[in-house]
């Protein structure tokens, strides 16, 4: 048969099934997903996302206050909604935490989202450790704290999902957010590693990759001292909405895609160009980091 022939007959397949999942219906109608950092930005909109396909919703954050802002915003479906307050500084305390919430709701989905970035160079935090610890607190070892408590009674129950947003700086390397992309490929490697030795108990593990999202990430972000840095980022300002964002998000959350890229064409190709041509992408990335330096001195 001819090679072209062979070609179209499995291309075909390939896309008709990859159009059939990004336009059937999605439903969460039965489910409870657990979200973290659910207090604003893509916790928040993936929280009423989850709510209009169906879902109920336990909601986490340290900010009970904007927690119930979050609830009260979902109207008459308000009490499809848990809200129990959860510190995910400290990864010992998050994992006892997690274990008793685990034991006291039946939770199909969970949703890592909270964790905090960094807006500050890698010179100005010569003298101590403490924006790469923070970071690694909550960005990973919370996480890994959240994902043992659930794996753990999803394997005995042989279903559920693991999720972890994590960020595109967990898959290239971002200039002026070493401590941040640091902790970001830590768990991105955790995940990769994760998801073939919970397939054959049933549960699935994703991995959602957001480019720059308009949300409060930076004025949340560690400054060299490790506290928050309080001024908005103009690159995050300009970024995707948290809306549009948990839009596509959730669509991949019930494809059960193994990893999610949610950012531009751009940092799509920047990806592939780390892979196939090394060289060009520390080009790229050099030249790159000249604007992201730039735009962190116009945060006002």
């Amino acid at each position: 048969m001819d090679f072209w022939v062979i070609l179209l007959l499995f291309t075909i397949p390939v896309l008709l099934f990859k159009l059939y999942k990004k336009t059937r219906p999605i439903s969460f109608a039965g489910k409870t997903v657990w979200i973290t950092g659910a207090s604003s930005g893509i916790g928040e909109f993936l929280a009423y996302e989850f709510i209009n396909k169906g879902a109920s919703v336990i909601l986490s954050a340290r900010n009970v206050d904007e927690l119930n802002r979050v609830r009260n915003n979902l109207g008459v479906r308000k009490e499809k909604a848990t809200i129990i307050p959860l510190d995910l500084a400290n990864g010992d305390s998050a994992l006892l935490k997690a274990k008793e919430i685990m034991k006291q709701h039946e939770i199909d989905i969970l949703i890592n989202n909270a964790g905090v970035s960094q807006r500050c160079t890698f010179m100005e935090c010569l003298d101590s450790l403490t924006v790469e610890r923070k970071a690694m607190e909550l960005n990973y070892f919370s996480v890994v704290a959240l994902t043992k408590a659930a794996a753990e009674v999803m394997a005995k129950r042989g279903s559920g999902q693991i999720v972890v947003i994590s960020s595109l700086a967990g898959l290239v390397g971002s200039p002026y957010r070493t401590g941040y992309s640091g902790s970001k490929f830590a768990i991105s490697g955790f995940y990769e590693s994760l998801r073939s030795e919970l397939h054959d108990y049933g549960v699935q593990v994703s991995s959602i990759y957001p480019g720059y999202v308009n949300t409060n990430i930076a004025k949340n972000a560690l400054n060299s001292k490790g506290e928050e840095f309080g001024k908005s980022d103009p690159a995050n300002a300009e970024g995707m909405s948290a809306e549009r964002f948990a839009k596509k998000a959730i669509r991949g959350i019930f494809n059960k895609d193994a990893d999610l890229l949610v950012c531009p064409l751009k940092y799509h190709l920047m990806f592939y160009i780390k892979a196939f041509c090394p060289a060009a992408f520390h080009y790229l990335l050099r030249s790159y980091s000249k604007k992201v330096l730039k735009k962190l001195k116009e945060a006002s």
